[in-house]
């Protein structure tokens, strides 16, 4: 039986390793609430079950903490995402530019061009995600495992 993304949901352990987190690292997000799962679960409150969309803010998470930034930025990145709609219809060149306080979302190639032509005295963004390249990612594990379904 093939279940959209947007059905399926993986139990705390599942989402972790598909978004390349160990179970510490996600619970630890979990608790600080950087990236909040946003599937109920089926049968049983308070377990924390995570959508596609939440896992791909978890891989993108452990990027931007890996590049260095505080977990208030990765705050503003997930919010951003939350923001821009359906991760599923996303562009393949789709990015995150972290600059300070600054976050951009930039569906493609043209936005990212005239961001960098945008930029004041000729400073650059600090942290540059590709967001396509993570969606592609995160959809093959999360295809492959086994998760729960609404």
């Amino acid at each position: 039986m093939d279940v959209s993304l947007s059905e399926k949901g993986l139990r705390g352990a599942a989402a972790f390793r598909c978004a390349g987190l160990t179970y510490r690292m996600g619970d630890h997000y979990a608790r600080l609430r950087v990236v909040k799962p946003s599937m109920p679960h089926p049968t049983r409150r308070g377990r924390r079950i995570y959508s596609f969309r939440d896992v791909l803010a978890l891989r993108i998470a452990a990027d931007l903490r890996d590049a260095g930034l505080a977990l208030d930025g990765i705050r503003r990145v997930a919010g951003e995402m939350r923001r821009q709609g359906r991760s599923e219809d996303w562009s393949p060149e789709a990015r995150i530019m972290v600059r300070g306080d600054e976050v951009r979302f930039l569906r493609d190639n043209a936005e990212l061009v005239d961001a960098v032509l945008a930029m004041p005295g000729g400073q650059g963004w600090c942290t540059i995600v590709e967001v396509g390249r993570f969606v592609r990612e995160v959809k093959e594990s999360f295809a492959r495992a086994r998760g729960v379904t609404r």
